[in-house]
């Protein structure tokens, strides 16, 4: 199996558990998508959409009601990735 698309899925588990333990609904993508997960969470009326790939794809996008919010981030360091989704009050 390719060792690149075996360290994307264990990214992508990684923050699926993440979330899933923050209280959202995860459903995963698995495929070369654009979207590689979906949250949701009933108290935060909106949406994840989540891409972990590689170089200058990364990226999450919030749509929610009151706001829409995107980050682009450039690390593959999951931490990062989960300090943002605090700062931005969705964890």
């Amino acid at each position: 199996m390719n060792k690149a698309y075996v360290k994307g899925r264990q990214r992508e588990y990684q923050l699926k558990n993440f979330l899933e333990d923050n209280g959202y609904l995860v459903i995963r993508s698995a495929g070369s998508k654009k979207i590689d997960l979906i949250a949701f969470r009933k108290d935060k009326w909106g949406i994840l959409l989540i891409n972990i790939g590689a170089k200058d794809k990364k990226r999450i996008e919030y749509y929610g009601i009151h706001k829409v919010w995107q980050i682009t981030y450039n690390s593959n360091n999951l931490k990062e990735l989960k300090e943002e989704l605090k700062k931005a009050s969705l964890i």
